[in-house]
């Protein structure tokens, strides 16, 4: 694939995505544009379409018509692996981790090995010292994220709040230009959703991220997102500043509605 070479502003477009489930409309003509460097928030009532959206974005669906581009290329239609490797990475609601390995391990697991190529296997010192640098990397990613102290413990026995930073540290393995991160607070307290949002914008910030967040608890999406976009019955129902979205009576009917 020939990549283009100048610097985009829009990290991420999305064009007239479709995408249907039989009869259900999932997505209908949905148009929308990600700054590079920024942190956007997607929201919408239940059923209106937003991981639907990330889906299609990171390769998980195939869109029915519209197309989606990365850092000004065209990456509709290539498989999930792909987009990862490309450097648009995704977390999940609910977080996929492998519950029988540590902390550390499933770090590692998500992580691009170049002791895979065969030249590179052959010669030992070569792969050892890959493992050695990702080994570093995790420790460096689980202590700048605040899971130092649990990085040894097996994944299925910590909390729900560490669960969702294991899902974001694991995410930063393979050095990502663009987080899609779905809903970071559910199932966590108050408190620890707080703390886990201002972990992606210290992570945003140390790393270079963009990050596009799902989130239903918007009174806490709205204190750290520069822009959101509003989805309803799979169309983009309103865009703005976090003031002007909240104050769109279009917003306010969706949800008293839902």
């Amino acid at each position: 694939m020939q990549w283009a070479v100048a610097k985009v502003r829009d990290i991420l477009r999305v064009e007239n995505i479709s995408k249907r489930f039989g009869g259900v409309v999932a997505l209908d003509n949905v148009t929308l544009s990600i700054r590079e460097g920024s942190v956007t928030g997607l929201i919408g009532p239940n059923g209106s379409g937003k991981t639907t959206l990330f889906n299609v974005v990171s390769g998980f669906y195939p869109p029915d018509s519209g197309e989606v581009y990365f850092m000004g290329n065209r990456i509709t239609g290539l498989n999930p692996n792909e987009i990862y490797n490309l450097g648009l990475v995704r977390t999940f609601q609910n977080p996929r981790l492998f519950p029988k390995l540590t902390v550390l391990e499933n770090l590692l697991v998500a992580a691009e090995s170049k002791g895979e190529n065969m030249t590179r296997s052959i010669i030992k010192r070569n792969w050892v010292s890959n493992e050695i640098e990702l080994i570093k990397k995790a420790q460096e990613i689980t202590k700048s994220i605040g899971l130092e102290e649990v990085k040894r413990s097996i994944a299925s026995d910590v909390s729900g709040a560490h669960m969702k930073l294991i899902e974001t540290a694991r995410s930063l393995m393979n050095n990502p230009k663009l987080l899609l991160v779905d809903e970071p607070a559910a199932g966590i307290s108050y408190s620890a959703a707080k703390s886990l949002f201002n972990y992606l914008l210290e992570l945003k910030n140390r790393y270079g991220l963009t990050l596009f967040i799902i989130e239903h608890r918007i009174d806490i999406l709205m204190n750290y997102v520069d822009y959101i976009y509003v989805l309803h019955l799979g169309k983009l129902l309103s865009e703005g500043t976090p003031e002007e979205v909240l104050n769109d009576k279009k917003v306010i009917e969706a949800y008293i509605g839902d």
